[in-house]
């Protein structure tokens, strides 16, 4: 079965790397907390942290078919 797992690259739950080995797409948001919140010291907006994770979906999406 397909599985996208969208993580923030400081989620105090779990970070990326922090994943085992699967079979599953991991799309990394650069230091995100677990809400997917970026601090504003981070060199990602807010916004961009928002159009990184809409493209990952929607890209992912469009390739179960």
């Amino acid at each position: 079965m397909p599985l996208l797992v969208v993580q923030g690259g400081n989620d105090p739950f779990g970070r990326p790397r922090e994943f085992p080995e699967g079979p599953y797409e991991l799309v990394e948001v650069p230091h995100a907390d677990h809400g997917l919140a970026v601090p504003k010291r981070a060199g990602l907006t807010q916004e961009e942290a928002v159009a990184l994770v809409t493209d990952a979906v929607a890209r992912w999406a469009g390739s179960l078919g």
